[in-house]
């Protein structure tokens, strides 16, 4: 039973947005560019895995989880957590193409370009075993009885090419999973899959990764401001009496403002003041702001005129 299903990570939607206001000229602009085709690929892969798992017959009441953040537990991310009665297993999903080996000392993995030089990938041997301590104090705190963890690199596609595995930790291609899924001992009923992943899920704590202006080191008056076209992308749209008007396409939107406030707040800052709200949304007045911010905003923080606005 899939308890948290697939969802594209908040990361490559900020990434989008930044690309999107970032003049090409600035020099963090293909930074933010590979960084996002990193992003997206991840997503994809673990969007494959996931698929798999859910189209494939797995141990009875074995419950999956999809990108599982245990902020309180050593700040890990999983990216499938899946439970079964007698143990629990970690997948680090990967999406990459071409060969690849794993180094023991140090433990890395490295990628062989087409022209002969090697890439360092990071060690997800040592990111699951991060994970696994996390997952153990967790399962710890809730008095659950000892359940061994197991580990898993998962390379989501066929293109990937593994000319030397990790020595600890199991790596698997595609559809493999699956029959690994099934080599685990199922002897035992330690727990009860599904109820210890709904409790997993009341302790969730998604890390977010805003604002990415501060990530990235980037100074927000470099963005382009004002409220993007939803139709043709065009910055900015003018703000009329009742709506958005484009100039380029001349497309109105009465909601438009509300994907600016969201670029705000996974770029520079999760509050807003009016001044900024003028500034940012290019607004006539102060009132044309508090109006939107009135009713757009989660609350307001503050009764003078120097009051925020929570985005979210």
């Amino acid at each position: 039973m899939i308890l948290k299903p697939f969802e594209p990570s908040t990361l490559s939607r900020g990434q989008i947005a930044l690309k999107n206001r970032l003049p090409e000229h600035h020099a963090k602009y293909h930074v933010i560019l590979d960084d996002l085709r990193r992003q997206e690929a991840g997503d994809k892969g673990e969007g494959q895995v996931m698929k798999l798992l859910s189209s494939n017959a797995l141990p009875e009441n074995t419950a999956i989880l999809h990108n599982i953040s245990l902020d309180a537990h050593f700040q890990t991310q999983i990216d499938i957590l899946i439970l079964g009665s007698s143990w629990c297993l970690i997948l680090e999903v990967k999406n990459i193409k071409g060969v690849l080996y794993f180094t023991a000392n140090p433990r890395q993995m490295v990628r062989l370009l087409e022209d002969g030089r090697e890439e360092k990938l990071g060690s997800p041997e040592s990111q699951i075993e991060y994970y696994s301590m996390g997952l153990r104090s967790l399962l710890n705190e809730m008095n659950l009885p000892t359940i061994p963890i197991y580990g898993a690199v998962v390379f989501a596609f066929q293109n990937s090419l593994v000319k030397s595995p990790p020595t600890k930790t199991k790596a698997l291609i595609g559809r493999e999973l699956i029959s690994y899924i099934w080599s685990l001992p199922n002897n035992e009923q330690l727990i009860d899959p599904i109820k210890v992943g709904s409790q997993i899920l009341k302790h969730v704590k998604p890390i977010s990764p805003f604002p990415l202006c501060n990530r990235y080191g980037i100074d927000s008056m470099h963005l382009i401001s004002g409220v993007e076209c939803p139709s043709c992308g065009t910055f900015p749209m003018h703000k009329t009496l009742r709506t958005w008007y484009c100039p380029k396409c001349e497309q109105t939107n009465m909601a438009a403002h509300q994907h600016a406030l969201n670029d705000y707040y996974m770029l520079i800052n999760n509050t807003i003041s009016i001044n900024e709200a003028i500034k940012f949304l290019h607004l006539r007045n102060r009132y044309e702001a508090y109006r939107i911010l009135k009713s757009t905003c989660a609350k307001q923080l503050g009764n003078s005129r120097s009051s925020r606005y929570e985005i979210k």
